[in-house]
């Protein structure tokens, strides 16, 4: 199973992104799109069964969800929100989840709460450890989302927890906010769009 965003140009140039058992990580800053990525994701994982939300970040909003999806009423039904407070809450919902028979978890995000946490590295690969095992064994889409940190040495971004993130993930996707682009790292190609109220539109 494949996870579509519902925008063609979008879904041929990601083929291969959102599919069963393996992690997709979308990461980049502020604005850039990530939680409209997320909703979109969850409104077609909704369609085929229950969905996960776990938002960290506290930015679902039903108004939005209803802008993109005039099914939202009934897809909504099969949303499965959690709204963790703290890195330690966002790990005991993580590790208590059973997504046996369900079409997607998504995470937005999984380290909203890490740069501020006393937490080592590890205690963040445990949850992708975690997440990793939940898509493989029950066969499902796992998709993340991650803040960034700016390095103003070389004025570019990177994501916090880099390394065991891209471990873990088997496609990466970066954001970009100037030119309203996503980069699909697995291939090196880069996509144009622009966001609307109806979601994401050709540039």
């Amino acid at each position: 199973m494949r996870l579509l965003l519902g925008v063609p140009f979008l879904d041929e140039f990601l083929s291969e992104c959102f599919g069963s058992g393996s992690i997709t990580t979308i990461y980049g800053p502020a604005a850039t799109g990530k939680t409209l990525f997320c909703l979109l994701i969850a409104k077609s994982a909704s369609k085929i069964g229950k969905v996960f939300y776990i938002d960290s970040e506290h930015d679902f909003s039903i108004e939005r969800f209803k802008q993109i999806n005039k099914t939202w009423q009934e897809d909504l039904k099969n949303i499965i929100i959690s709204k963790p407070k703290s890195f330690a809450e966002q790990k005991k919902i993580i590790f208590s989840l059973t997504p046996k028979g369900a079409s997607a978890v998504i995470v937005d995000s999984i380290t909203r709460y890490y740069p501020t946490a006393e937490y080592p590295i590890k205690d963040l690969e445990r949850q992708l450890i975690i997440m990793r095992k939940l898509a493989k064994e029950n066969n499902i889409p796992i998709i993340l989302t991650s803040r960034v940190f700016t390095d103003p040495d070389k004025k570019t971004f990177h994501i916090y927890g880099e390394q065991v993130i891209k471990t873990y993930s088997k496609y990466m996707l970066k954001l970009e906010k100037a030119k309203r682009s996503i980069i699909a790292e697995y291939k090196n190609e880069k996509k144009l769009f622009r966001i609307g109220t109806e979601g994401i539109i050709p540039p």
